[in-house]
């Protein structure tokens, strides 16, 4: 049924802070606590508070998150509902709020070949990459790095955007020589290429890239022993003649050498994706601000990598300057932790505020874990 009017409305809000006051009342209203909102809705209680809070409003492109609080609230009038669908969007046209669709940061999210102009922080690695595929060799290149460390965004857009051949990038899957036939045929050309006998010889002068993240994929989704096998010996005949680029997860190491084409592979042509240094997570936090024409307000790098440091670290002035800035597997969180002061940002600079506003990394290591225990 409809909420009285008088105990809310969705016709006052205009910001953020009024969206979070409003959808209070109603939930005061409906006797209900946040976290037996977030339970009845399938949120997180740290999501669910924000949005009350007006820390942060309901994301976009996920109408059922309000739709879901609204219900558990009792507001289900399709003109109310309306109405607050209506006043979400209003609240994040606030003044102040950027409307610009593009964003420095990706968040959780991996960086694409389109991202490759906000790519920072991975020159060095990159350039390596680059330097070995334009070398003559007979074996896959593999990337090897924890999760978390960023191996799909530096293929995608790091290494992709530099090469100038016919390129497939994908994943195994769970039928992984089905999928290396379907990308054959995509390339075009290589009608002499089959997953069984690989790339004759001769076949064609362009040579063309393979390129297979989340390698470690052939070992825990496909359940054939002999597709894996047939799989991992057709990509190293390949290498002969087309380039072949493996992302390989690290603790996948001891798989990946019990197959005598992916042990030589990793003995001759192996790139090692450790942490950034903290200059190289300067750059990524900066160079993409400043792209965007935003100011980073002096200290805030140095809190991020006060808050990144590992937890043995020696104090960040005596720490040698090439050593990792932060724990491995840390470094989404770092781009969440950016992504999130972006959104909590106002005007021209990116402020040591809107990353404390935002919860920082410490607050981004218990949302994160709360969202994937609540999935």
């Amino acid at each position: 049924m409809a909420q009285d009017p008088g105990i809310t409305d969705p016709g006052r809000i205009a910001t953020q802070q009024d969206f979070g006051r409003e959808l209070t009342a109603l939930r005061e209203h409906a006797g209900l606590r946040i976290r037996e909102v977030a339970k009845a809705a399938g949120l997180p209680h740290s999501t669910a508070g924000d949005y009350f809070s007006g820390r942060h409003l309901p994301a976009d492109g996920r109408p059922e998150q309000l739709l879901g609080i609204l219900r558990v609230c009792g507001e289900t009038d399709p003109d109310q509902v309306a109405q607050w669908t209506v006043a979400l969007q209003r609240a994040r046209r606030s003044p102040g709020r950027r409307t610009s669709t593009e964003t420095p940061y990706r968040g959780l999210a991996r960086f694409e070949r389109q991202d490759a102009r906000w790519f920072f922080g991975r020159e060095d690695v990159t350039a390596l990459l680059a330097d070995l595929t334009a070398e003559a060799a007979t074996e896959p290149l593999v990337l090897v790095g924890p999760s978390g460390a960023g191996k799909s965004s530096l293929l995608r857009a790091g290494l992709l955007p530099r090469l100038t051949e016919p390129v497939a990038l994908f994943e195994p899957t769970a039928a992984p020589l089905a999928v290396l036939s379907a990308q054959l045929a995509e390339l075009g050309g290589l009608g002499n290429a089959d997953p069984e006998n690989g790339m004759k010889a001769g076949s064609k002068a362009v040579r063309p890239t393979l390129m297979v993240d989340q390698f470690e994929e052939v070992f825990t989704l496909c359940p054939d022993e002999a597709e894996r096998r047939e799989f991992i010996s057709a990509l190293c005949e390949l290498a002969r003649t087309a380039l072949v680029v493996l992302a390989l997860r690290a603790d996948f190491y001891d798989r990946a050498i019990r197959y005598p084409g992916l042990a030589s592979a990793l003995q001759a042509r192996q790139v090692v994706l450790g942490p950034m240094t903290a200059e190289q997570v300067r750059s990524a936090v900066t160079e993409p601000a400043r792209l965007a024409r935003v100011d980073v307000e002096e200290g805030l790098v140095g809190l991020l990598l006060s808050d990144l440091a590992p937890r043995d670290a020696v104090r960040p002035s005596t720490r040698n300057t090439a050593q990792g800035a932060y724990e491995p597997g840390a470094l989404p969180l770092l781009s969440h932790a950016m992504l999130s002061s972006w959104e909590h940002s106002r005007g021209g600079t990116l402020a040591i505020s809107d990353y404390l506003a935002s919860g920082g990394i410490r607050d981004a290591v218990s949302r994160t874990a709360e969202r994937v225990y609540g999935s």
